[in-house]
């Protein structure tokens, strides 16, 4: 409040920038697929989308049609939306606990929309990092289904149709449930991108980044391999947003975070590995 009332014009520039950034590219890039998802989740129709994909991936991983589907949801749509999934298949009587905790370790990235169009131009990143940034999750939760997720039981809980709502009333409630994510979305935007106001913070290298990627990597233009690991971290507000997608059930968010941190530290060695050779 103190930065705020020190740097006004500064301040006003940092909110315009964030509404900017969320209404050009989040907005364009999440909502259409946030629908999307919630109709997917509210009708059931998980277990029946991932019939192609499920004898390959349903053998790798061990998991059931309706994990199956959750997990390319959420690797084809991006953050927030692998969270917001989870939370509500969970919430739906979907998933167990154990194996929505499970999918949370490492289907709650990125996504490619959003690397294509915004990140990967913005910083003159070749399209090939892309498939580097799914394949590190994807092996992180292929281990930990053979580690500490080995004793994780994939067997789908009973659904019933008739519990399942109409198909308008379906529509209706995941809209309003994700122009609710939409909205919190920039508000998190908003508040972590001020943050920047703080003296100190704003001649830290990356701090930007840290704080919250999509402005971090205007503002600081990093490098290929510092923009990859800080798109790996995703930024605090990320973290945040993460939160408020769970927060109304009882997922482990510290659990998240670790696993998250730990995927970073795996990011930093392999791409290394990867610039310094390209």
């Amino acid at each position: 409040i103190f930065s705020i009332f020190m740097y006004p014009a500064m301040s006003a520039q940092y909110v315009s920038q964030a509404l900017a950034l969320w209404f050009e590219h989040m907005i364009q890039a999440l909502f259409p697929f946030m629908v999307l998802s919630g109709i997917i989740v509210r009708k059931g129709y998980s277990s029946k989308l991932s019939k192609p994909f499920f004898p390959f991936l349903g053998r790798i991983y061990r998991i059931n049609p309706i994990m199956c589907t959750t997990i390319l949801l959420g690797f084809l749509f991006g953050f927030p939306l692998g969270a917001k999934t989870i939370s509500e298949e969970y919430h739906y009587g979907h998933l167990t606990k154990e194996q929505a905790q499970y999918l949370l370790t490492f289907c709650n990235n990125i996504g490619p929309i959003y690397l294509i169009s915004f990140a990967f131009p913005l910083l003159q990143i070749p399209n090939q990092v892309l498939l580097i940034h799914i394949a590190i999750p994807l092996l992180y939760g292929f281990i930990l289904r053979y580690t500490l997720y080995r004793s994780l039981s994939s067997t789908m809980i009973p659904q019933n149709p008739a519990n399942y709502p109409d198909t308008i009333s379906a529509i209706d409630d995941a809209i309003t449930s994700a122009c609710i994510a939409t909205m919190k979305l920039g508000g998190y935007m908003i508040f972590f991108i001020l943050c920047n106001l703080i003296p100190g913070i704003n001649t830290m290298q990356y701090t930007s980044g840290i704080l919250e990627i999509t402005s971090g990597l205007m503002r600081n233009t990093p490098s290929p391999y510092s923009a990859m690991i800080l798109i790996t971290f995703s930024g605090l507000s990320c973290y945040a947003q993460t939160y408020t997608c769970i927060n109304h059930t009882d997922l482990n968010f510290r659990s998240y975070c670790i696993h998250k941190l730990i995927q970073t530290s795996i990011a930093i060695f392999i791409y290394g590995v990867f610039f310094a050779s390209f």
